[in-house]
């Protein structure tokens, strides 16, 4: 479980992708989101993000986020 930061967070590059499959997460942090993806630009290109729990205990941020380098606001956020 984590209590102190982001249960998976990834930076992906531009022109890459990544895949983030079949994990169990547990947050119990307020500011923490349960799977991150953060690209370089406006874009996020080939992210997979299937097959995962998350279970998010007391926490203000979402339990999927896809985030924009260099700005404060999210591309998206999704939560189930």
């Amino acid at each position: 479980m984590s209590e102190y930061g982001n249960g998976v967070f990834v930076t992906t590059p531009l022109e890459s992708g990544v895949v983030i499959r079949d994990n169990t997460v547990v947050c119990a942090n307020p500011f923490a989101d349960g799977i991150a993806v953060m690209g370089n630009g406006d874009e996020i290109v080939a992210a997979a993000i299937e097959g995962n729990s998350v279970e998010m205990h007391d926490s203000t941020y979402a339990g999927i986020s896809l985030l924009r380098r260099g700005r404060s606001t999210p591309a998206s956020r999704a939560t189930r």
